[in-house]
Order: C-alpha cells, then structure tokens, then sequence
C-alpha cells in the first residue's frame, strides 16, 4: 500500500500537516462515522443482534471514549447504538492496535467512514472486494467519503485525500464491487 508507513507513522503520533501548520494531533480518531451515525443506529436498531465492523477506524476514540455523537450527552458509540448491538469489530490497517484484519466472520453492518479518499485509485478494487467479502448477503455498508481534498497533509506536503472523485465516480466504481445494500454520503 502506497501510503503505509506514512498513515502508521501518524498513529504511532508522528508530525502531519494540518492547514499547513505542523501537528502530531490525533486526527484519525474515528469521528467520521457522524456523518452516517442515524442510519447506522436505526438499521442496528431494526435488526437485533447485529454485529458490526468498523472497517478503517483509525484511533477508534468513539468506541472506549465518550464523545459527542449525537445532541445528547457525549457516550461511547457502544452506547449510543444501544443494546441490539451485537457486537464490533474494529479493523484499521495502519493503526498499530487495530491492524489486525477480521475474521472470516461476515458482518450484518460494515461502516466504511472518510476512508476511501485516502486510498489510491488503483489499490480501491482490492479494499472494496475486502469490504465486500466481510459482509454478510442480508447485510448494509454505510459510506462517508470526502470528495475535495483534506484539510491535512502528510510532512511532504502531499494531500492525505489522494482520490478525489465527484459523487457519480464512487457510484460506478462502488457499484461495480459492492453487491450489497449500501448507504452512501458524500461531504
């Protein structure tokens, strides 16, 4: 992958640009999955006992730490998806807690959140057949994927969003690998 040592120096706290200024913030920390947490929490909701991978979670902070996911007071993500939550699995390939990749087991729900942009166009068939692979023939994808570039860049000054595509692109090329139901949002 293209940009492995980069994203795993970055979790591991090494320095990245952000608005051009030099930081070692936690940036990846999973916060992208507000963008679709309504229809996550409602498909979790009408299908007890669901289980649910988190594909590319970065730090993962909104599951072992309260945060503000919705209006209400801030909680784990656990939490807010309620007790039909089966169970989760986080998996993030350049994080060194969550590199573990998931077991064979197929997941009713697979979040996919501000994550593809950060792939390169030639290595997204091989991520979304993963992505596919990992979901169960009944089950949903819900995708957040960014289509200008980021606000953050690696030390080298290159943008960290390396496929920037309008909306209609990610439709064919999802469409073309994903034989699921998804739920897609642009931002």
């Amino acid at each position: 992958m293209k940009y492995r040592e980069q994203y795993e120096a970055i979790h591991r706290g090494g320095a990245y640009l952000r608005d051009g200024e030099v930081t070692n913030e936690d940036h990846y920390n999973g916060g992208g999955f507000r963008a679709v947490k309504d229809e996550v929490k409602q498909f979790v909701d009408e299908n007890p006992g669901c289980m649910l991978l988190e594909y590319g979670c970065g730090s993962s902070l909104h599951w072992h730490n309260n945060v503000q996911i919705d209006d209400g007071m801030p909680k784990t993500l656990a939490h807010f998806l309620g007790k039909n939550l089966g169970g989760f699995y986080r998996y993030d390939p350049f994080h060194p807690i969550y590199k573990l990749r998931p077991p064979k087991t197929k997941y009713d729900c697979v979040i996919v959140t501000d994550v593809l942009e950060h792939i390169p166009v030639d290595e997204l068939p091989t991520v979304l057949n993963d992505i596919y692979e990992h979901t169960c023939s009944c089950g949903k994808i819900f995708f957040s994927i960014s289509t200008k570039p980021s606000k953050n860049c690696f030390i080298d000054g290159e943008n960290t969003h390396c496929t920037i595509k309008k909306p209609q692109w990610w439709n064919k090329m999802l469409k073309k690998y994903i034989k699921r139901k998804m739920f897609i949002k642009y931002n």
